[in-house]
């Protein structure tokens, strides 16, 4: 899936699009993990649809506190994104995959969003902007570690 760049997006727009693709990815693991999935994929796939749910809110609660100058200010462009395809493929094939294929997937979904929040921290039209996405970016690395811990700790299970 290919997103393009729009030019000229406030903030706000950008932390919105952000929230919903927390939310896009919680309601698709959410139905993955109700499909023909061996018993630890389920457990992964719930738990990775909750942590999803969990990043929506936060970005949420970011931005119902961050001052309307920060929200309402405008960044020269939205970067081209590769979202993995592999969300789709994956579906199509449930029944065969492993945990770790989930998590390399999982992955590849927290990279995607730390290299957007990079590129607009270093794009950035001023320091409170650099600041909003290079603590997003620094959230982010950290919901990634706590996800693979967490995975390894239910692998364990």
């Amino acid at each position: 899936m290919r997103y393009q760049p729009i030019r000229y997006r406030q903030i706000r727009e950008i932390l919105d699009w952000i929230e919903a693709f927390h939310e896009r990815l919680s309601i698709e693991y959410e139905r993955m993990s109700q499909g023909q999935v061996r018993e630890r994929v389920a457990l992964l796939l719930q738990y990775l649809s909750d942590h999803q749910r969990q990043l929506q809110n936060t970005i949420k609660k970011y931005g119902e506190s961050a001052s309307e100058e920060i929200l309402n200010t405008w960044h020269d462009h939205f970067p081209e994104l590769d979202l993995p395809e592999t969300l789709d493929e994956l579906k199509h094939h449930l029944s065969v995959i492993d945990t770790n294929d989930v998590i390399q997937l999982a992955i590849k979904f927290h990279d995607v969003l730390i290299c957007l929040f990079e590129e607009i921290r270093n794009t950035a039209p001023t320091d409170e902007v650099r600041d909003v996405f290079d603590n997003l970016a620094m959230m982010e690395r950290r919901e990634k570690e706590r996800m693979v811990r967490d995975s390894a700790f239910l692998e364990d299970f």
